[in-house]
């Protein structure tokens, strides 16, 4: 069935009748009522016939009757490209949009038609336009007008909408705008997609627009590594791009928005960050329970397998918090357990205060709740560190009674550092009560009071009164200062001297001196430093101390703690620096205070002296983990803290319970490191390193600062007489002051002496370094060799006969005393009235070869019985020691590393050179009367009897590594 016929239309001007689409249209698509012979006849009445200049417009009209030209697509786009881009232009025409239309990737919609050609027009004239309305027609709703201006049109900029938080508002410069009157506008009928009015007009050339969003190409590659950093996205789109418009904060704004449905749960950041918890509670986390408090908000989570396979074997924790973590403004604590000088997080907590209406004490309470939790999970704690937070202390004090506080030793001496470079008043100070503690204390000596020698006529005591009376404690000036009557106070206001009986009034500021003046600041620091390390297990005496009246070099703890006291109260006496003396007493030595800094107090000693395990946690989650992120919530952090920082921590535990790298070497932790390094730079001998300083300032040029002096201070210093100190290896303590103040415990006598009882193994051998643990008690290190090791050895498969070939048998080692005495030679030992002579060299380099005593007094192989530089004229074949390849490739490489240095042209130091002295003079007594004058090979011939009878059984397991020859002789 054919469709019905198009009704006529007659012609308003003549009698011309015929369809509708016979009649002209107009730009706006809808059909004249005149005929086209009744139009043309209007226009040449009207004299519209006139033609614009093309430079001005397109609009294209021809001659013959004014009707709008209908161009394609491309036709379209190649004139606006020719003349619209640098330049004013305007043109109008009908447009085919049958080929846009046809576009897959465009709907099927009026909308999008319109929307896909101010696009390509962006990308033909450089001149963006966006979208403002649509305007249905009035005669014919399916007649539709939709209409773009320029994105720099002045008049029409976009507003912008404003955050509803003033504090989150963002001011930032507005791109150029231009009165261009840049319009496009497309007329489409609903109805019929195949052909659309076209009219744009541009009338000023202006800078083109610069585009910053992000393109769909962009948006596909983020989503693609939606799971990597932002940092790392930005890195492929600048590869991709390197001339792109976009920032590296547009990537992470929509990296942010793809992601944020991990974590974020709610717009409320600690709600979200309850529902996150709750999502991996039982699994990796587990929320501790807290009563909330008026005025505090908390959330606290401790890591269920961190905490549940290393809780019972957690003897040290450290705490401490930061700030500026999240946008919340949420205070982070973490509590951290110490394994094996290794960082091991065990909860965290998120606090804040709410308002002005918090309870006191809430967050010591707070504080409190978490830590028992965590010692419910950890019953074997003994330390907790924490710097001077009084919330923390307070609350490790009331969860934790049973451990020791130690305050970090880092964050004490800068506190008071800080202290004595700020000249204001310290806290109230009663001498009184300071001197019911400790009776040397004077107790009329406090800021702003005159201490006065009272009349002695008041005071009548015979000699043996005074003796008896234990109250009657002189002061270094032989001043009393302490007697049995009440004591004269006297207030010094300026000129004026007030008599104050008993009780003395308050100072003013005005009235004292200065706090501390610049010049005793560092002494007083340092003998601060010292009191802290001292501990009742390290003695303190020198052998040749004439003031040591006591043979024991150890002191009580209550001994320790009066001599510190004692120190620091006559340093400030002396100095008359009586604010000093009352801040060092408040804050520092007073019972209450001395406790919770000073090792002494305890009878273990801590592995860890400061928070900075703690520290370097926040370190890599600040600079590593949230460095990505501007302000992140609070859910975020949570969320970066379960899924990044975690997993680094479980290898970090697999590591410490030995579960990763099967059947390889362990690998040494960073404080195994570093104790290595400072165990082979104590290695070195003291005219070594005398030398390195001299050399490196004898290289600088002559008019460097200070290098005269320097050198002046060297020589001194090699004219030092050096002190003896009580060196119990056994125990693993030393007198000197740097083991007092070193952080691994360690000083050169220590290592020197284990180095020359092991024959330099430890230099050797990083296996006893990677399984080395530090003790609380004493010996604080267990070295192989020189302390009994406690856990069972593997019994010894089968026994390994090695023949022993030397003149004598062995002998054993002593360590009992405070040195490795050398012990009584034995009775067959037929050379065992010959002096000691210096061992073989062993190290690679010049450092074992400076370690040889001048003095011919190294024993260091007398324990196995070798002597060195014998010349073989000396004994039977069968007294003879036989060296092993290995040791003479290392006794080479000394040697030519030992003629390379004194061959130089420049010489050797003085140091060295007599360091050589006696080895170059054994070297030439020795001789060669025991070679053949013919043959390199010894005159005599060895007794093979007696070698047979020289053969040793020594038990070795197939999994350790056999004992050397030289430890087995």
């Amino acid at each position: 069935m054919s469709p019905p016929p198009e009704p006529l239309v007659k012609c308003t001007r003549c009698t011309f009748r015929g369809p509708q689409s016979a009649f002209p249209q107009l730009p706006s698509l809808q059909y004249t009522r005149h005929c086209h012979k009744c139009r043309e006849k209007n226009l040449k009445s009207r004299g519209a016939a006139k033609e614009k200049e093309p430079s001005a417009s397109l609009r294209g009209k021809d001659n013959s009757g004014g009707i709008l030209p209908k161009l394609s697509r491309e036709t379209l786009l190649a004139l606006i490209r020719e003349h619209g881009s640098n330049k004013a232009f305007e043109t109008e025409c009908y447009l085919d949009l049958a080929e846009i239309n046809l576009r897959p990737e465009i709907a099927c919609s009026p909308k999008a038609v319109a929307d896909e050609l101010a696009r390509q027009v962006w990308e033909a004239t450089g001149y963006r336009f966006v979208y403002k309305q649509k305007r249905p027609s009035r005669t014919n709703p399916s007649i539709v007008r939709f209409e773009y201006h320029c994105a720099q049109l002045e008049g029409e900029k976009t507003k912008n909408q404003l955050v509803a938080d003033p504090k989150k508002r963002r001011a930032r410069v507005t791109m150029d705008y231009f009165a261009c009157n840049g319009w496009l506008n497309v007329i489409i009928n609903e109805l019929d997609l195949s052909t659309g009015t076209f009219r744009l007009s541009h009338h000023l050339a202006h800078t083109h627009y610069t585009n910053i969003s992000i393109s769909d190409d962009i948006k596909s590659l983020v989503k693609q590594m939606k799971t990597s950093t932002p940092t790392k996205i930005w890195e492929e789109v600048v590869k991709l791009d390197p001339t792109t418009e976009l920032t590296e904060r547009q990537i992470y704004r929509f990296w942010s928005d793809i992601n944020q449905g991990a974590w974020r749960k709610c717009d409320d950041q600690v709600a979200s960050a309850l529902a996150l918890l709750q999502e991996y509670e039982d699994m990796t986390v587990e929320i501790i329970e807290l009563k909330q408090e008026t005025g505090l908000s908390s959330i606290a989570f401790c890591f269920c397998e961190i905490i549940n396979n290393f809780g019972k074997d957690t003897e040290e924790i450290a705490m401490d918090s930061t700030w500026k973590t999240n946008a919340a403004g949420y205070e982070l604590y973490a509590i951290v357990a110490e394994a094996n000088g290794t960082a091991l997080p065990l909860a965290f907590v998120f606090t804040t205060s709410t308002g002005d209406d918090a309870a006191e004490g809430a967050k010591d309470r707070m504080l409190q709740q978490v830590l028992g939790a965590v010692s419910r999970k950890c019953p074997n704690i003994q330390f907790v560190h924490t710097d001077k937070d009084i919330s923390e202390i307070n609350a490790a004090k009331t969860a934790l009674p049973g451990t020791k506080h130690q305050l970090c030793m880092w964050h004490g001496p800068r506190y008071v550092k800080e202290r004595l470079a700020e000249d204001k008043r310290p806290a109230h100070y009663d001498p009184r009560k300071a001197h019911m503690v400790f009776d040397f204390i004077d107790p009329t000596w406090a800021p702003g009071i005159d201490r006065i020698q009272e009349d002695a006529s008041q005071h009548e005591q015979n000699d043996s009164e005074q003796e008896e009376d234990s109250n009657n404690v002189n002061g270094p000036d032989g001043i009393q200062t302490k007697t049995l009557l009440p004591p004269i106070f006297v207030l010094t206001q300026g000129d004026i001297r007030h008599p104050i009986y008993p009780n003395p009034p308050k100072a003013r500021k005005t009235d004292l001196g200065v706090f501390c003046p610049p010049e005793h600041r560092d002494v007083t620091l340092d003998l601060y430093k010292m009191h802290g390390r001292l501990h009742p297990e390290i003695p303190v005496y020198e052998p040749d101390d004439p003031d040591s009246e006591k043979p024991n070099p150890f002191l009580s703890a209550d001994a320790i703690y009066k001599s510190a006291v004692y120190d620091m109260y006559f340093h400030c006496f002396d100095l008359d620096l009586s604010q000093l003396w009352a801040y060092m007493w408040n804050r520092w030595y007073s019972p209450a205070q001395w406790k919770l800094w000073a090792r002494a107090s305890e009878p273990a000693i801590p592995r860890i002296n400061t928070t900075m395990i703690v520290e370097s946690l926040w370190k890599h989650v600040k600079h590593r983990d949230l460095a990505e992120f501007n302000r992140p919530r609070l859910d975020l952090v949570t969320h970066v803290i379960i899924l990044n920082l975690l997993p680094r921590i479980k290898r970090n535990l697999d590591s410490i319970r030995k579960m990763r790298r099967a059947g390889r070497g362990p690998t040494l932790v960073g404080w195994q490191k570093d104790f290595r390094a400072t165990w082979v730079d104590l290695s070195k001998s003291d005219d070594h390193c005398l030398t390195e300083k001299q050399l490196r300032w004898l290289r600088k040029p002559k008019n460097t600062k200070n290098r005269d002096e320097r050198l002046a201070q060297l020589d001194q210093e090699s004219k030092r007489t050096h002190g003896t100190y009580f060196t119990y290896v056994d125990k693993w303590v030393c007198s000197c002051s740097a083991f007092l103040m070193s952080r691994f415990l360690l000083c050169k006598h220590l290592v020197r002496e284990v180095n020359q009882t092991l024959s330099n193994s430890p230099l050797r051998d990083l296996a006893l370094f990677a399984n080395l643990r530090r003790n609380h008690f004493p010996p604080y290190y267990v070295i192989p060799g020189i302390h009994d090791i406690e856990e069972n050895e593997p019994e010894p498969e089968h026994d390994v006969e090695i023949m022993v070939l030397h003149r004598g048998h062995s002998r054993s080692q002593s360590t009992s005393s405070s040195r490795m005495q050398t012990p009584e030679p034995d009775d067959d030992d037929e050379d065992n009235d010959r002096a000691p002579s210096p061992g073989p060299v062993t190290g690679p380099g010049l450092d074992d070869l400076e370690s040889i005593d001048p003095s011919g007094d190294d024993d260091r192989d007398e324990d196995n019985n070798i002597r060195a530089f014998a010349s073989d004229d000396e004994g039977t074949a069968g007294d003879r020691v036989y060296i092993s390849e290995a040791q003479r490739e290392n006794l080479k490489r000394s040697f030519e590393a030992l003629m390379e240095t004194i061959s130089r042209p420049s010489g050797i130091a003085p140091q060295l050179a007599e360091a050589l002295r006696p080895a170059l003079q054994m070297v030439e007594d020795a001789g060669t009367s025991g070679l053949s004058p013919h043959s390199d090979t010894p005159s005599s011939e060895p007794d093979v009897e007696n070698l047979a009878s020289q053969v040793v059984k020594v038990p070795i397991a197939r999994t350790e590594r056999p004992m050397p020859i030289q430890a087995a002789i």
